[in-house]
C-alpha cells in the first residue's frame, strides 16, 4: 500500500478489522454489533471449530458466539487500554527488556505526542486567524 493511501482519511476515523467465521459450528446467540479486540479471536476461532470453552473465556478473550461480554464491552476501550499500558516487572523480565530505556522511550513518545498536539493546535489557530482576516 502506498505511504499516502490514508492521507485523505479523517483523523477521527476509527479503523477496524473485518472478521468472518465461515462454516462455524456454533451460531450466534444474539445477532448484534459487538465491540471486540484481537484477544477475542482466540476463543472465538476455537469455538468456531467446535471446541467447547467453559465460561466462554480464554486468556483476555471472549467467545464472540456467546453472550459473554468482551473486555471492551464490559469496561470500555479507554479503561482496557489504560490497564494494558500499565508497567509490569514480570512482562519486562519475560521480554528481557532494559527497564530504564523502556520507560525513557515511553516518556519520550508521550512528550513527542504532546508537542505534536500543541503544534497542530497552533496551526489550526493560525488558519482560523487567517480566515478571519479575509
Amino acid at each position: 500500500m502506498d505511504h499516502d493511501f490514508c492521507n485523505d482519511v479523517e483523523k477521527s476515523y476509527q479503523r477496524k478489522v473485518y472478521t468472518a467465521y465461515l462454516n462455524a459450528v456454533p451460531t450466534v446467540e444474539e445477532n448484534k454489533y459487538r465491540e471486540y479486540s484481537t484477544f477475542d479471536a482466540f476463543p472465538t476461532t476455537l469455538a468456531a471449530m467446535g471446541v467447547e470453552i467453559p465460561g466462554d473465556k480464554l486468556g483476555l478473550g471472549r467467545n464472540l458466539f456467546s453472550k459473554t461480554p468482551t473486555l471492551i464491552e464490559e469496561y470500555g476501550l479507554k479503561h482496557v487500554k489504560k490497564e494494558l499500558e500499565k508497567r509490569s516487572d514480570f512482562m519486562i523480565s519475560l521480554g528481557q527488556i532494559d527497564k530504564e530505556s523502556a520507560f525513557i522511550q515511553k516518556e519520550e513518545k508521550k512528550k513527542e505526542k504532546e508537542e505534536k498536539k500543541k503544534k497542530e493546535a497552533e496551526e489550526q489557530s493560525k488558519k482560523i486567524k487567517e480566515t478571519q482576516r479575509k
